[in-house]
């Protein structure tokens, strides 16, 4: 248990960032679950830009290029891949780049940037011209 600390109770997301960034190599493997499709958990440990580790499940379906996906959670499988990230650093920062572009994609500025485009055609449309509204409001 040398290096090993539980944590009880709830921290602040920044804290929760800074110490999986702290991590070589962030693992989720979690198990098949019926009735759950994704897992909002695998955000913030993207945000640490540290490369990745998750099964292929249904949790993680909407990632490819940005995790190092296993078949499942046998610790066999989370060793050889931590390990394969271990020792090939540049497959590791190839993973992390593609995990922060996928990060800025799905921004908050850029989500609200694409729903401020995407009403104001609305209402172009429904006006029959031009909005009222600018595509940016900032």
């Amino acid at each position: 248990w040398e290096g090993v600390v539980l944590q009880e109770g709830y921290l602040p997301e920044e804290e929760v960032v800074r110490r999986l960034h702290a991590m070589d190599v962030n693992v989720l493997p979690y198990s098949e679950l019926r009735g759950v499709q994704a897992s909002a958990a695998v955000r913030t440990v993207l945000a640490a830009r540290r490369p990745t580790v998750v099964t292929d499940t249904a949790h993680f379906s909407d990632l490819r290029d940005e995790v190092c996906k296993i078949a499942d959670n046998a610790p066999e499988r989370i060793a050889t891949a931590v390990g394969d990230l271990l020792g090939h650093p540049e497959k590791a920062r190839v993973v992390v780049g593609n995990a922060a572009r996928l990060a800025e994609r799905l921004s908050w500025d850029r989500v609200a940037a694409d729903h401020l485009r995407y009403y104001a055609g609305v209402l172009a449309a429904a006006g029959g011209g031009r909005s009222r509204w600018p595509a940016r409001a900032w």
